[in-house]
């Protein structure tokens, strides 16, 4: 009977070591990235963090400049609006031109991309992202199938649901047109040391002002404004 008991334990044990924690929809993003380090308090020492903002991440950067793969925490989802997707293609000066929808870029404002061929819209995603690398939160912006394609998939797997409560890491392999990213899902906890830096700095990100070319990350004033 004990031995039946003990191993009753060990599979409720695991269980509970492999089931995402939820985030109750009265717990607040603050709260719900203490509650997911709690174990971590006062076991590891401050770490001193750079905790620089207003710094944009792109897939390409991966194995030039950062770890290839990739360790990211998705700071927002599509139903937070904290992540966005739309149409985007490069002006004939040089800036991003990003649209809601297809019909509403402009194509005579484009020029011609880094191949010599005329500038086509693509479809994009963006969302703020904590850099566990540098330990900066960035807006992660891209348009590679394969990213999209496994983060729709843990997203809509209901073992892992919600982009916040766990880690993702981004492999890249190939280069040029063979270019090929994956997504892979890592369930652990959050540092608790970066929890009031993460905090206030999603609070501070207006991502729809990616769609009137202003820049998104909000100076202390205007966040007050629109509180």
């Amino acid at each position: 009977m004990n031995a039946l008991i003990n191993e009753i334990d060990k599979r409720k044990k695991k269980t509970m070591e492999q089931t995402p924690k939820n985030n109750p929809q009265n717990m607040s993003s603050h709260e719900f990235l203490n509650s997911i380090s709690e174990e971590k308090v006062g076991f590891t020492p401050p770490r001193e963090t750079k905790q620089t903002g207003g710094k944009y991440l792109k897939a390409s950067l991966i194995g030039d400049g950062y770890s290839n793969p990739l360790k990211l925490r998705l700071l927002g989802t599509f139903m937070d609006g904290k992540m966005i997707n739309g149409w985007r293609a490069f002006r004939k000066s040089g800036t991003p031109n990003r649209k809601r929808k297809l019909n509403e870029i402009d194509l005579t404002e484009l020029g011609t991309n880094n191949f010599g061929k005329k500038e086509e819209p693509v479809e994009f995603w963006a969302v703020p992202v904590y850099v566990f690398d540098d330990q900066t939160v960035q807006i992660f912006e891209f348009h590679q199938q394969g990213i999209m394609n496994g983060l729709e998939k843990l997203g809509n797997d209901r073992s892992w649901g919600d982009f916040k409560h766990y880690n993702i890491t981004i492999a890249k392999s190939g280069a040029g047109n063979r270019t090929a990213y994956t997504v892979n899902a890592i369930q652990e906890d959050f540092p608790q040391d970066q929890q009031n830096f993460v905090y206030e700095s999603i609070q501070n990100i207006d991502m729809e002002k990616l769609f009137v070319g202003e820049e998104p990350f909000l100076r202390s004033d205007e966040n007050a404004q629109t509180q």
